[in-house]
């Protein structure tokens, strides 16, 4: 009886594995002249698809575990052309990155 409970303990580890294996930790802080960007919601867009949402705190960090590996976009709701290419991979990937304004729209640029 052990042996196969044994044996269906085992499956299903092997079935979650790979479940835990991709996906990887985006973080980072977000600031604005300066200051950091408090209460800020932060999109995570892979090509059309809407991966997740954050917030950021009150010291403008943000964090957020991505599934898919590869590239995403960040984006900023609320500021027109603020957004930045992230990388989600097996492993964490942090941003310190500035919201700064270019003519009529704004950007997202790394420190």
């Amino acid at each position: 009886m052990k042996t196969v409970q044994s044996k269906n303990i085992l499956f299903c580890l092997l079935l979650l594995l790979p479940t835990l294996t991709f996906a990887g930790e985006i973080f980072g802080t977000l600031k604005k002249d300066g200051k950091p960007l408090a209460k800020q919601e932060v999109k995570f867009v892979q090509g059309t698809t809407l991966i997740g949402t954050a917030t950021t705190d009150e010291k403008g960090y943000f964090s957020f575990v991505a599934k898919p590996i590869g590239k995403l976009s960040l984006q900023l709701p609320g500021y027109e052309g603020a957004t930045f290419d992230v990388f989600s991979t097996n492993n964490s990937s942090g941003y310190t990155l500035s919201l700064v304004k270019e003519g009529d729209k704004w950007a997202l640029k790394k420190q």
